[in-house]
């Protein structure tokens, strides 16, 4: 019987996984250049000169002499027919002539890449032996980048069209080893170097969103996807990616395309065609809230364990030992999420893979899953690039293999119910496993559909004095280019009516409105076919702007000497805010340090650029902050009376767009400096302070553009 839950969590022996690797072709003679010719290995005799008496040996026999051989063997390569070979054979000279047969480079073949029909040496053989290799395919790896002189790797890494969202000055390498890891699932290529992949002629895109210690967050997310929807709109279709592998995910309620910023980009990428494909999450829970592979618009992916590359079962159990858990043979793994939003399975325990820094690992995951499928996917988009990511999910679901062995559509009905289930799947939901030949097979002889109407946008509005400002993300076209949209207007809910045609624009502004009237609005794309569905309807009332506050007096504000605060400020005291992502550091001898609303967070946890403060060694380098998505508030409370110089450091460190005013009040009355232009570059503000015993500063920064208020360090005296 299966192992239980529990039982599988003790420690166990460990189990020997076998590599398999990559062997040679059958036994013919290789073919040559010239016709009916083929390749044969000639050993002569003892005492026969290869060198002299070769040519002629070839010559006599009718034909050719190639290779020249006197250390190795005593013979040579020969190119003929087989009647040549048989007569050279026969004589005198001539001790064997055999048959040249082809050698492969040997690399491993993962389990899981031969389970999924991949890469099958056996006769029919997998995707790769029938002529799918994802050739023309384009995989953008969101994850903590691919490192980018893996020796099996490097070679299919499009650098130009990647990106370091965590540190835009250098580039999407890999410090963690995570997204090295799925890239080489999901395409590594086949060149006798490491491990084969799923796509391995696909092309590899690395999106790097992660630090070199683990670390992201949406915005950093955002960032990501921000890219792949750039390369996929912008002039070249040649960068055009296909698939997007999202190896990673949070637990949190989430809301529509229009009302969820992380959503909202998803509906735009798949909107440009690519396929997204998302890990199910690793808490043995229901994966309904593991965003980003819970929404309808990613393939959510759980975990099977396959410990011989075939169906069955047959591998038994054993220790994992990167999980120190027991797991058995074709079971969902213990790990892995699951429930309704889950869209297929694929191997993700004990998954062989390449490494960062050049090596290799073994890990288990619903992030090792993940490439599996982005991998499969691939080879369907490699040979039909029509497909969307719906099709590609459509076609998975047909074409998978089911608990019972058999295939998904076997019954006629895409899916596996009623063809068994997943040892240990606590839904009683049987998703099917991929199957990379019967996917992109089916993929080849599947005819681009007919075009259809656009489906529909989502639509957001703002109110402003005396006028709306509406915008909407372009939906899917149909397969036919979006020409334009019809705008409707009503002031009654359900009433909207025709009010403007536009061209292929995803905003509008609408000032024929009075301040104090609700409007109620939705949007339909139009294409060669017609007008889609109309959007959401949204609600918005323009009013009057109000009173503009007095600007505040703006003080002077520096960068230099953007991070190298040692020796210039801090004399009295110093705080490295977020420098250690969940904790700062500080030496405050006058005074204590309280965060009062807001978080803290690490950019980077190295690096050299001089925009990030130094620690007070100047041996390390880190772009951390304290932050708030409106108002990041803190202050300070000194024991014993202190007069000085309060500097600030505030540092933009992933974009160019933040603004912000910061206030300060130590008592006398409040002060300010709006940081109104950017500050990627780093900004020093002084304000001069002078606190009685027991006195308090306080400091509020408010966010007024960008992503958020920010402050990367606080500074007591000097300069």
């Amino acid at each position: 019987m299966r192992a239980s839950r529990t039982r599988r969590a003790l420690a166990a022996a460990a189990a020997a996984l076998l590599l398999v690797s990559l062997f040679a072709g059958p036994a013919t003679a290789v073919p040559s250049n010239g016709p009916g010719e083929h390749s044969w290995i000639v050993t002569l005799k003892p005492g026969v000169d290869s060198r002299d008496r070769g040519p002629g040996l070839a010559t006599e026999a009718g034909g050719r002499i190639g290779l020249v051989y006197r250390k190795a063997i005593n013979g040579f390569q020969f190119f003929g027919s087989d009647a040549a070979a048989a007569a050279l054979q026969h004589n005198p000279n001539v001790q064997a002539v055999a048959a040249d047969h082809p050698v492969f480079l040997t690399e491993t073949l993962p389990n899981g890449i031969k389970r999924i029909g991949a890469y099958v040496p056996a006769t029919p053989g997998g995707a790769y032996q029938n002529g799918y290799r994802g050739a023309g395919a384009r995989i953008a790896i969101i994850d903590t980048g691919i490192d980018l002189t893996h020796p099996d790797l490097a070679a299919s890494i499009d650098l130009a069209s990647g990106k370091n969202c965590v540190d835009s000055s250098l580039p999407p390498d890999d410090g963690y080893g995570h997204g090295t890891h799925v890239a080489g699932s999901a395409a590594a290529p086949l060149n006798g170097v490491g491990v084969v992949g799923v796509a391995p002629e696909a092309t590899l895109v690395p999106i790097k969103v992660f630090d070199d210690a683990g670390n992201s967050s949406e915005a950093l997310v955002l960032c990501g996807l921000e890219q792949v929807i750039s390369l996929n709109t912008d002039a070249d279709p040649a960068n055009d990616i296909d698939v997007a592998s999202m190896s990673f995910g949070e637990s949190r309620t989430w809301g529509d395309c229009a009302t969820d910023a992380l959503h909202g980009a998803i509906c735009r990428a798949a909107a440009t065609g690519m396929v997204l494909v998302g890990g199910a999450g690793n808490s043995t829970t229901d994966a309904g809230s593991f965003v980003p592979a819970a929404f309808p618009e990613v393939i959510s992916v759980s975990a099977l364990a396959d410990f011989d590359g075939k169906p069955g079962g047959l591998a038994g159990c054993g220790l994992v030992p990167d999980l120190f858990a027991i797991e058995c043979d074709d079971t969902l793994a213990f790990f892995s999420n699951y429930g309704p939003s889950v869209d297929v399975i694929a191997p993700g325990v004990a998954v062989y893979s390449d490494w960062k820094d050049g090596g290799y690992n073994t890990i288990s995951g619903t992030s090792m899953a993940t490439p599996h499928v982005s991998g499969v996917a691939a080879l369907m988009k490699a040979v039909n690039p029509s497909l969307t990511g719906a099709d590609v999910l459509a076609l998975l679901r047909q074409t998978g293999e089911c608990p019972d062995g058999s295939r998904a559509d076997a019954d006629g009905v895409p899916g596996c119910s009623g063809q068994g289930l997943w040892t240990d799947d606590p839904d009683g939901i049987a998703e099917p496993l991929v199957n990379a030949l019967n996917a992109a097979s089916a993929a080849a002889g599947v005819p681009p559909p007919p075009p259809q109407v656009p489906a529909a946008p989502a639509l957001a509005s703002v109110s402003g004095d005396g006028q709306v400002s509406l915008s909407w993300n372009a939906p899917s076209n149909g397969g036919s280019t979006v020409s334009g949209y019809v705008l409707y207007r009503g002031t009654v809910s359900g009433g909207a009516t025709d009010f403007a045609t536009l061209g292929p624009v995803l905003s509008y502004t609408d000032s024929s409105v009075i301040n104090g009237t609700t409007y109620y609005y939705q949007v339909a794309a139009v294409n060669s076919v017609g007008t889609g569905s109309r959007s959401n309807e949204v609600a918005a009332t323009p009013v009057p702007a109000p009173t503009p506050t007095p600007s505040p007096t703006p003080l002077p504000w520096d960068v230099a000497p953007q991070g190298d605060w040692v020796g210039n400020y801090g004399v009295d005291g110093y705080a490295l805010l977020g420098w250690n992502s969940t904790t700062d550091q500080m030496v405050m001898p006058n005074a204590s340090l309280v965060l009062d609303q807001g978080s803290r967070f690490r950019w980077s946890s190295t690096t050299t650029s001089l925009r990030a403060l130094e620690d007070q060694t100047q041996t390390t380098r880190r772009a951390s902050q304290w932050y708030h998505t409106t108002s990041l508030r803190l202050h300070l409370t000194f024991p014993a009376a202190y007069s000085g110089t309060l500097h600030l450091y505030a540092l933009d460190w992933d974009s160019s767009t933040r603004r912000e005013i910061v206030y300060v009040d130590d008592g006398s009355g409040q002060r300010s400096l709006n940081l109104n232009s950017s500050f990627n570059a780093g900004a020093w503000i002084h304000f001069p302070i002078n606190v009685s015993a027991g006195g308090t500063v306080t400091i509020r920064i408010d966010r007024t553009a960008g992503a958020n208020a920010t402050l990367s360090g606080l500074f007591l005296g000097g300069a």
